[in-house]
């Protein structure tokens, strides 16, 4: 056989050349025009970033150097937590307290006066009105604003040359979530199935824009509403157990062994000890027995008074109006008007003292304002921009209660007490800017004039009240072992235990019998300068007074 034949193959290796081009619209790391430290968020950055209830001025939570705790519904009324929106301390920017910060709607003042919430407008904006976002949180120029910490600037959108429109929904529910603890408690104690409260909410609206008169004339509508139906399990206080609810009192004294026993007092027994021979007050009794029955053990002493917790459904409303007209009032541009609008009506109740009454407050806000803004070119290296907003503030805090309270020592207040307070702050604010190049110099110089009107009214001192408060009684501020009037001992019955129990006792007996010790009564000053009154002036100790 014929040996294969070899062949010998040479290859030679191309050569290959790849060029990568990498292009970026990110604004520079540096800023090189001044010391100011920020960013800018326009349009489709503002209507694509996920925003919690779509408030726009959290963006500013992106930024370096921004501390924020998140927001929470407080459906409790209970404030201060460090993570509501209702906290000054809930944000800060490089450690500034979040009413050091200053936030304008296009140049024109927004800030909540009185309270300073973290990164909230008085005004409420949405993100599809917000045509820019500027945020900077250091070394603000003299023209951003007047306040030490972060500068927050949203300016509103304008209409186009094009007609261009959106309808939108947002649905959050409650699928997945787990439930409260309490809430679980109750529903297992109950016999109910173990179901999470709900959080449903609907944010839902729409926008157009289009010009009136082409490259002259534009105009921008906003509408947004917002629907919330949220369940919790509300915590109201301490109930009467069923024994203390018949008129029956149990109190804890010292057994001979040295541990503490309990002993119950009977309706003779307590009628027996008061030098009145009253006994236990029957128009109390009436409400004690109203309440409902306790379920939370938790709570309360466990002898006289328990917890009670109910679930409850809130439901809030919030409304938001944005309209924006646009004036080009010389077809080069040289002089431009603009006015834009704001109203927002919002409907936030909180839940009830007990089930089946009204809420304790209803929250009701009606903001509104508007900013008129004129730019005029004066040269090509000089302009003026002049504007002029009025901003109000309107918060009407309307409680349930409008009539004298007495205020329960054992258990819970039976209804609201919370009373109303209506507030107004209308703020005007006019604001001149002038920029000035020249060669590599920038000047800028103006002024910016605000007016504060604060007006409150509230019915908060315009009722008496009395309290069964055992700290104003007479014999030392006691009736455990005071030796005196309803002291147990004094009638053969054991001695509370004064250590252990002594208040308990003595709230508890002031309860039942009806005894006020403290009352408190208005003055009202009318323009003819006499003094008119219900009664006393301020709080007086009176004597034991009974129900």
């Amino acid at each position: 056989m014929s040996q294969p034949a070899t062949v010998n193959v040479v290859l030679t290796v191309a050569s290959v050349r790849q060029e990568v081009t990498v292009t970026s619209n990110l604004q520079p790391v540096l800023n090189t025009t001044d010391a100011t430290l920020g960013n800018a968020f326009d349009a489709n950055q503002v209507g694509s970033l996920p925003l919690d209830q779509r408030n726009v001025p959290d963006l500013l939570s992106l930024q370096p150097g921004v501390t924020f705790l998140g927001r929470s519904d407080d459906v409790n009324g209970t404030q201060g937590v460090g993570n509501t929106s209702t906290d000054s301390r809930a944000g800060s920017v490089n450690g500034g307290r979040s009413d050091q910060s200053n936030i304008t709607l296009d140049g024109v003042d927004v800030n909540d006066i009185n309270n300073g919430y973290a990164f909230t407008s008085v005004l409420r904006t949405t993100q599809d009105s917000v045509a820019e976002f500027r945020v900077t949180t250091s070394n603000p120029n003299a023209e951003e604003g007047r306040s030490s910490g972060a500068q927050v600037a949203l300016i509103t959108r304008s209409g186009s040359n094009s007609l261009h429109g959106a309808v939108y929904e947002y649905n959050r529910s409650n699928l997945f979530e787990a439930n409260d603890f309490f809430n679980k408690q109750q529903q297992l104690a109950a016999g109910l199935p173990n179901r999470p409260v709900s959080l449903v909410r609907n944010i839902f609206g729409g926008e157009v824009g289009g010009p009136v008169m082409k490259n002259r004339l534009f105009y921008f509508l906003n509408y947004e509403g917002r629907r919330d139906s949220q369940g919790t399990s509300v915590n109201a206080g301490t109930v009467p157990t069923a024994s203390y609810r018949a008129g029956y009192l149990n109190y804890e004294y010292v057994n001979q062994g040295g541990g503490d026993s309990t002993y119950t007092l009977t309706p003779a027994n307590i009628q027996s000890m008061d030098p009145s021979v009253v006994g236990i007050s029957a128009p109390l009794l009436q409400v004690l027995n109203a309440y409902p029955q306790g379920n939370d053990p938790t709570q309360g002493d466990g002898l006289n008074s328990i917890g009670y917790r109910f679930p409850y459904t809130i439901d809030r409303k919030y409304d938001t109006y944005v309209a924006r007209i646009d004036w080009n009032v010389t077809p080069s541009g040289k002089h431009t008007l603009f006015w834009r609008g704001n109203l927002q009506n919002d409907r936030e109740p909180t839940p009830p003292a007990f089930p089946g009454q009204p809420p304790q407050t209803t929250t009701l806000t009606n903001s509104k304002g508007f900013a008129v803004g004129y730019t005029w070119l004066i040269t090509s290296n000089l302009v003026n921009n002049a504007r002029y907003g009025s901003t109000r503030q309107g918060i009407d805090d309307a409680g349930a209660s409008n009539e004298p309270i007495i205020y329960f020592s054992e258990v819970a207040q039976p209804v609201s007490t919370q009373r109303s307070t209506d507030v107004i702050i209308p703020v005007q604010n006019v604001v001149d800017d002038v920029s000035w190049t020249k060669h590599n110099h920038n000047f800028a110089f103006g002024g910016n004039i605000r007016f504060i009107d604060d007006q409150r009214v509230s019915n908060a001192q315009s009722y008496p009240d009395g309290q069964m408060n055992q700290g104003w009684l007479t014999r030392s501020s006691t009736i455990a072992n005071s030796h005196g009037p309803f002291d147990p001992q004094v009638y053969g019955y054991p001695a509370a235990d004064f250590a252990n129990y002594g208040n308990e006792y003595n709230d508890a007996i002031l309860n039942l019998i009806g005894a006020i010790t403290e009352g408190g009564c208005s003055l009202q000053l009318p323009e003819d300068g006499r003094y008119a009154s219900r009664g006393c002036s301020a709080k007086a100790r009176l004597p034991m007074e009974r129900i």
